[in-house]
């Protein structure tokens, strides 16, 4: 038999465990709340960078034309000007660091299946082809793995 102290304590003690219990609750809750948060950040900031940049693709008088060109047929790329060429070296540019940060995002968590299998490999499959064109190529060994995969799925072009 407990005496009337050991009891308490015994009491006391569950209360503690208890409440331990479900500080751990809230916080696992929370954490996974905050989540859900960072993914809908993530995917918020990608909507307004790619509306941003089809903005501007759009409002362009010189760049749009010269994608336009090299997306119907990639042999025009040894037609293009030095200033032609510049530009659209540095819109392929950015391509390629857009699609190694979301894959990166994907690795981390942060992307989710269904965006990464419908949207972002079929786009590094399109794109990546046009920026290894001009010589840009993926600085991370893992992207760079993951690129040439896509490319192989892919097939010739």
């Amino acid at each position: 038999m407990l005496s009337g102290a050991e009891r308490w304590r015994f009491v006391a003690e569950m209360v503690g465990i208890t409440a331990v219990v479900a500080s751990l609750i809230a916080v696992a809750i929370e954490l996974r709340q905050t989540q859900s948060a960072i993914v809908a950040n993530t995917y918020q900031a990608r909507a307004y960078e790619a509306i941003d940049r089809n903005w501007q693709v759009a409002e362009s008088q010189v760049v749009g034309p010269i994608m336009d060109k090299v997306r119907a047929d990639p042999s025009t790329i040894d037609a293009l000007t030095d200033d032609e060429r510049w530009r659209l070296r540095a819109v392929y540019r950015g391509m390629r660091i857009d699609a190694d940060n979301e894959y990166y995002q994907y690795l981390q968590g942060f992307l989710d299946d269904e965006y990464f299998e419908s949207a972002l490999k079929p786009r590094i499959a399109r794109q990546a082809r046009l920026w290894r064109s001009f010589g840009i190529d993926e600085r991370r060994p893992s992207f760079k793995k993951f690129v040439d995969e896509q490319l192989a799925n892919a097939g010739p072009q």
